[in-house]
């Protein structure tokens, strides 16, 4: 699969997390690209809602968002690498589930066994998840500059600076021979 390009800054724009009243978190990534909501409690990590912005046509931002969203949240130390996210019975918006379950299958996601209530049950370690995202998503910007090539360039442009200082005198030195 081709990596889709996107911008970190853009898909993490209005990240909000909340304490939930069952001492968990509510996370939720809503924007103009987006929409997921995630919430964490009991152990588990559950993917509520997984939706691509009305009107935007770019494929592949959703997962490349929950990618992006993953590795923030990793870094703020809110999840682990070891836990487990969970889908409980994803409802498709066009009502094709099979198509739907394909799309959480590419992502990383394992199909489980059916529960009472839970036709569908999906799962997956934040670890595969990223693992598998990051083959697919190519993410720019929202890091920090480079300072190193500003640098260089100066010290190059220094360098042609004296050379030519060099050439000039050695030309003016020739000419009052």
């Amino acid at each position: 699969m081709e990596k889709l390009p996107f911008n970190k800054a853009a898909l993490l724009e209005n990240l909000k997390i909340q304490e939930n009243s069952y001492g968990g978190l509510n996370i939720k990534l809503i924007n103009k690209n987006v929409r997921i909501l995630l919430s964490t409690g009991f152990g588990d990590i559950m993917l509520d809602g997984f939706y691509k912005g009305e009107g935007i046509e770019k494929k592949g931002i959703t997962r490349c968002a929950l990618y992006v969203l993953l590795l923030a949240l990793l870094e703020g130390g809110v999840i682990q690498e070891h836990d487990t996210m969970k889908v409980s019975s994803p409802s498709p918006n066009d009502g094709n589930m099979e198509r739907l379950i394909k799309i959480y299958t590419q992502i990383g996601f394992t199909k489980g066994e059916p529960q009472v209530g839970n036709p569908v049950n999906l799962y997956s370690t934040i670890q595969n998840l990223i693992k598998t995202l990051k083959e697919q998503c190519e993410i720019t910007g929202g890091g920090k500059r480079r300072k190193r090539k500003t640098r260089k360039r100066r010290k190059k442009k220094t360098k042609k600076r004296r050379k030519c200082r060099r050439k000039k005198r050695k030309t003016r030195r020739r000419r009052r021979r």
